[in-house]
């Protein structure tokens, strides 16, 4: 997977969370599925920076290291 389509899946990913965040107490009136919604969606959005962008650099950085 290239470089530009690990950015593309967690900038959509985010982008999609960020939505959700700004347009979701108008549409949702349930805390407890919004309180999910947070919780569960910061875990995801980071759990993919992580595994896209932030694991991919390290790797790449310590092979690129003599």
């Amino acid at each position: 997977m290239s470089k530009d389509q690990r950015r593309g899946i967690v900038g959509l990913v985010a982008v999609l969370y960020g939505m959700g965040v700004a347009f979701g107490p108008s549409l949702v009136d349930n805390d407890a599925l919004w309180k999910a919604w947070l919780g569960v969606g910061a875990f995801v959005v980071g759990a993919l920076w992580l595994a896209l962008m932030v694991f991919p650099w390290a790797q790449g950085r310590r092979t690129e290291t003599p």
